[in-house]
């Protein structure tokens, strides 16, 4: 019987992965399919808590001046046996698991502390792009979120970006804007800057 169950519980990940309303049957190659998939989210579940996602940051350069305007935050994963692992090979799994909220939450506060190291160094005034997904936007709680991140590492919306791609307003374009209104009409994030990626 337990093992019965098991087989279900394998077929009905397997329709979930093809929308509502739908049915699947177990089958061995079934079984080899999602046990993989399932190992690899168990894998990246733990990411997180063994510190293995890392920051980057890429200049973006003034053509004509030939200085540096301003920093886009890009996160990589170092993965204990495959070494430097980029997003394309893991944002997909994360968005697919549910945990692309969490990852996106620590990009903005890695992001967050970096500008208030910068500015604590008195560096240049730049500006620094932060990526934030669809399902991280969508949290009922985005905005005071985003608001306690800015607060818990002391910076203000000053010069943070925050970037978003087509697909990313698509799922809820009005929702979307609106956070970014209430965003931009809060004191402590009034010279927060949104840019759209197409």
């Amino acid at each position: 019987l337990e093992i019965l169950v098991k087989h279900a519980d394998l077929a009905m990940y397997h329709a979930k992965d093809h929308g509502r309303n739908d049915f699947r049957f177990f089958t061995h190659d079934l079984r080899h399919t999602l046990t993989g998939r399932l190992a690899v989210e168990s894998d990246m579940r733990h990411a997180l808590d063994r510190g293995e996602f890392e920051m980057y940051y890429q200049p973006q350069v003034d053509i004509q001046s030939q200085r540096i305007r301003g920093m886009e935050a890009l996160i990589r994963r170092n993965h204990p046996n495959r070494g430097l692992v980029t997003p394309n090979d893991f944002i997909p799994i994360a968005e697919e698991c549910g945990l692309i909220a969490p990852i996106s939450e620590w990009v903005l506060n890695a992001a967050c502390k970096q500008a208030q190291t910068w500015r604590a160094a008195k560096m240049a005034a730049i500006s620094l792009g932060v990526n934030l997904s669809a399902r991280q936007i969508e949290h009922p709680h985005f905005v005071e979120k985003f608001i306690q991140s800015l607060k818990d590492n002391g910076v203000d919306g000053q010069g943070i970006e925050i970037e978003l791609t087509e697909s990313t307003l698509m799922r809820d374009m009005e929702g979307a804007i609106e956070k970014l209104r209430r965003l931009r009409s809060e004191e402590h994030t009034s010279e927060l800057q949104s840019r759209l990626h197409l």
